[in-house]
């Protein structure tokens, strides 16, 4: 059974966001060029490519986010939304520990980390979109559908959209404190 968000999540949604940031201010913004780019194998992604992977998606979440945020009008949305089948479908395959590996879509996979710069691309992307769950508390949040930034045929409910970006991010964290505890990890 999926998890429905209520107004009482959303402050849940905030807190997991901020210990997200918090995360990556204290264990990442420190690391060297190298420990950024470091990969257990040929086949796994560094800290640097999941950074970027999370701020490519995210991002495009976040525009979307804000575009129905800065259209909502209380006299538009007069109705209570659903996740379609497909949102729904989707949010159940994307939690923090995955039941199934999903592959990124290539316009979200990362290509070119700058490792020194995408930490602070990261972190100013994670503070627009605390800023935008505290917005949505504002609102009658339960009434705006998000597109998928993959596919229009994907709807969310705003509350959905976002506890998706969380789990997603929570996948991706466990992914980089792998990385961080393996043994053959290079530590500067």
């Amino acid at each position: 059974m999926l998890q429905q968000v209520n107004k009482r999540n959303l402050d849940e949604l905030l807190k997991d966001a901020q210990e997200i940031e918090l995360f990556i201010q204290s264990k990442i913004v420190n690391l060297s060029p190298d420990e950024l780019n470091w990969r257990i194998n040929n086949k796994s992604w560094c800290i640097a490519q999941c950074l970027e992977h999370l701020y490519l998606l995210g991002s495009k979440y976040n525009d979307l986010i804000n575009y129905q945020l800065l259209n909502y009008s209380q006299n538009n949305h007069t109705n209570y939304k659903k996740s379609n089948l497909l949102g729904r479908l989707l949010l159940s395959f994307v939690r923090p520990v995955p039941i199934i590996k999903i592959k990124s879509f290539k316009v979200f996979a990362p290509i070119n980390h700058n490792s020194s710069g995408i930490i602070d691309q990261f972190l100013k992307y994670q503070q627009n979109f605390i800023a935008l769950i505290d917005q949505s508390k504002q609102i009658e949040y339960q009434k705006i559908q998000i597109p998928s930034p993959f596919s229009k045929l994907i709807k969310l409910r705003l509350d959905d959209s976002m506890q998706l970006i969380i789990n997603h991010e929570k996948r991706h964290i466990i992914q980089i404190e792998n990385i961080l505890n393996h043994p053959d990890f290079i530590k500067n």
